[in-house]
This record gives structure tokens, sequence and C-alpha cells, in this order.
């Protein structure tokens, strides 16, 4: 929040500055949908990290850590590793540096079929997001499971109240 809060200041003070690209790579984008199945997800937590949000930009998506790296070395750049990232008090990191290595070792190409997982999810939710806009809301219980759950869930969002799995049932079985 603090990145960002401090990128909106900088587009804020530069009128010529109409977006903020981020370096999140395709190991960020895997780390993130690991995360969010360990903590419990649906369909969106799948689709991991947008190629866009607002007025951020991540380019590189479609790029590993490693490919970034080489390039770098065969520039002769250097770049800054966060020390953070070191250690394994934070669950990404336990994600990076001891789950996916383990991953690896039952698919070598984990991160890219990850990937291909993420653009699935992305190509469904957006199609499901479609189809919740055209619900008639005085025809809910007509419609399957999964979409009324969804409309349950934005209706919640939209009007600040919590989502949780257990008030959506709860609402979907009164509906």
């Amino acid at each position: 929040r603090v990145r960002y809060a401090f990128f909106d200041r900088l587009l804020a003070a530069h009128a010529a500055y109409t977006c903020i690209a981020t370096a999140h790579n395709q190991n960020d984008l895997c780390e993130t949908m690991l995360f969010h199945l360990a903590r419990g997800t649906g369909l969106d937590g799948l689709c991991s990290i947008p190629a866009r949000r607002g007025n951020i930009i991540r380019p590189l998506l479609d790029v590993s850590r490693g490919e970034i790296l080489a390039c770098l070395a065969a520039d002769g750049q250097t770049y800054v590793t966060d020390s953070t990232n070191l250690t394994e008090d934070y669950s990404r990191n336990k994600l990076r540096r001891r789950i996916i290595p383990q991953l690896e070792e039952i698919n070598a190409d984990v991160t890219d079929a990850l990937c291909r997982l993420s653009l699935s999810a992305e190509e469904d939710e957006s199609f499901l997001s479609q189809l919740t806009d055209d619900i008639d809301p005085q025809r809910l219980c007509e419609y399957a499971p999964s979409l009324r759950k969804r409309y349950i869930r934005r209706l919640l969002s939209e009007n600040n109240i919590p989502v949780s799995r257990d008030r959506i049932e709860e609402i979907d079985a009164a509906v």
C-alpha cells in the first residue's frame, strides 16, 4: 500500500505520466496464485495478478525471473534484491524458497503450467462476470448456483458488506 501510494503521488506530480509499470513477472504470478490457494480462493484468486488494474500495468507477467536476470547479466546491469526476500519470515518467501522448488521436482515447468491455469481462469472469470452483469435480480433463483453466488458476492462487495463463503451460502439458501 505504501509503495502504490508513493507511485500515485508521482503520477499526480507529473502530468506526463499516465501509468505505473511494475516488474511483476511469471514467478510473482505463480507465487500469488499459490498464496491464494493456500488461503482459500475461488476462480478470481486463480487469475492471480492482473496485467492491468487501473493505472498499474505489469508488462513482464509473461517473462520469468530467470529470463529477466539473464537479460540483465547479458547487458552487464546490476539489480537490487530486497533483503526480506532472503528469509522465510513471510509466507510468500516460504512459497518461493520451499514449495515451488518441491513442485518443480514434480514438474520442471510448473511455472508455465500455473501461468496457463491463470490465463484460463482469467478467460472464464471474464465470461462469468459478463453473465453476472446480465442477471435479473427478480429471477435470481432461476440461475445456476455459481451465478447466483457471484451475484450475491458482487452485491455484498458493492455495498461494503464483509464477504465470506458462509454469508454467501446463507443468502443463497434464503433466495
